[in-house]
């Protein structure tokens, strides 16, 4: 799965989450997911991958 898409997708999942709760509004929403995407794209380009990613956070919860 692409970053971007991974980012776009947490930068609308929580937002909504705050809405559900009443905390927010659709605008929140939308800047989020802009955010994410964004970030998402930054991390791409960046030659950033999941993988890694998932490796590097692993391996800084055993040591």
């Amino acid at each position: 799965m692409r970053l971007s898409l991974l980012g776009v997708l947490a930068g609308f999942l929580i937002p909504l989450l705050w809405i559900l709760l009443g905390f927010g509004s659709m605008l929140i929403i939308l800047l989020f997911t802009v955010i994410g995407g964004i970030l998402g794209g930054w991390l791409e380009v960046k030659g950033v991958t999941l993988k890694k990613l998932i490796v590097s956070f692993l391996n800084k919860l055993t040591d």
